[in-house]
């Protein structure tokens, strides 16, 4: 439990950079529908490329598969497994796809050195080297956007209101047609607005 807790701590002091990530990597995958709002498995494979994380200690192959374990699903029929994207990561599958990678990347080293490996401590390190914001990342800036910035400058003011309400009509029909195309080819309920 103490251990939880301290993973917990590490990933909270980051929160809203491993959103933006989580973002990001969705965005990348070029998924449509539900599907755009999990990591696919290339938009994984891209972000484990990108941050450096394979070594000697892990290997490409070792991501793949704790990809496909941390994807898998006991029960397909489940309220969590209806919502949970097939073959692609929710934000909690990419935590725990963090930790994973964290532990074969470090605790198995310390481990093989004869030392007691600390799960924490290899989340922390493996976020500092390879995820955290810096130019040594590899990551894309675009990655790590603030896209509230956006939100607060052009989009949550009186003129974008004004504009957009001008519009509504055009703008619900246009909406409501690509949703219903969307559903259609996707087969999943409509994300229509309120």
């Amino acid at each position: 439990e103490e251990e939880t807790a301290e993973i917990k701590a590490v990933f909270k002091k980051r929160y809203k950079h491993l959103l933006q990530l989580f973002d990001y990597y969705c965005l990348v995958g070029g998924q449509v529908g539900r599907a755009a709002f999990a990591i696919s498995e290339n938009a994984y494979m891209q972000l484990i490329k990108e941050t450096n994380m394979p070594d000697e200690h892990l290997t490409v192959e070792e991501c793949s598969k704790i990809f496909i374990v941390v994807n898998f699903e006991e029960d397909k029929k489940s309220a969590q497994s209806i919502v949970n994207e097939d073959k692609a990561l929710m934000r909690f599958e990419l935590l725990e796809c963090i930790v994973r990678i964290a532990t074969e990347k470090f605790c198995a080293a310390a481990i093989a050195r004869g030392e007691e490996p600390d799960i924490s401590d290899a989340v922390e390190r493996l976020c500092v080297e390879h995820l955290d914001e810096g130019p040594d990342c590899g990551i894309s800036p675009e990655a790590s956007s603030d896209t509230d910035v956006w939100r607060a400058e052009r989009l949550y003011n009186e003129e974008c209101d004004l504009t957009l309400r001008a519009h509504a009509r055009f703008l619900r029909a246009l909406y409501d047609g690509y949703a219903a195309t969307l559903d259609a080819v996707a087969g999943t309920p409509s994300f229509g607005l309120a």
